[in-house]
């Protein structure tokens, strides 16, 4: 329904649309369900904004319970043939690993990487199991 409303955002008004998102994040940053929300939205409308409006979740809110319950890589996804399905995965929560990295939370951002390394070696090790699972 959301991403409806922006998706038919008159192209002049991007500024405001994009404003209003950051606007959003600031204010409700500590609301995970408004937050997965919100991402939502973003990538559906305009994923050149992700870096930004990721950054600015991370400053609003570093913590890392709230942090784990937003839908950051399970978007739509499509596998056919022999792809480890972990590997595209992994790669989305490198990503991230790295615009947290990038985003210097300090102390405040440990927690945060420490979750997104744990999902990048649970990504890899599923993906294994698949893959050999199906070889068998």
């Amino acid at each position: 329904m959301a991403n409806a409303f922006f998706k038919n955002a008159d192209p002049e008004k991007r500024d405001i649309v994009t404003e209003f998102i950051f606007d959003f994040i600031k204010r409700f940053s500590s609301s995970a369900k408004k937050m997965d929300i919100i991402f939502d939205v973003i990538h559906h409308y305009d994923q050149s904004i992700f870096r930004k409006a990721f950054q600015l979740y991370l400053r609003s809110n570093s913590k890392v319970e709230d942090f784990a319950t937003i839908n950051w890589i399970d978007k739509q996804h499509v596998f056919s043939g022999d792809v480890i399905i972990g590997d595209p995965k992994a790669a989305k929560w490198r990503n991230l690993l790295q615009l947290v990295e990038e985003t210097n939370l300090g102390l405040d951002g440990i927690s945060i990487i420490k979750f997104i390394k744990d999902q990048i070696e649970a990504e890899k090790r599923y993906g294994e199991r698949k893959f050999l699972s199906r070889r068998w």
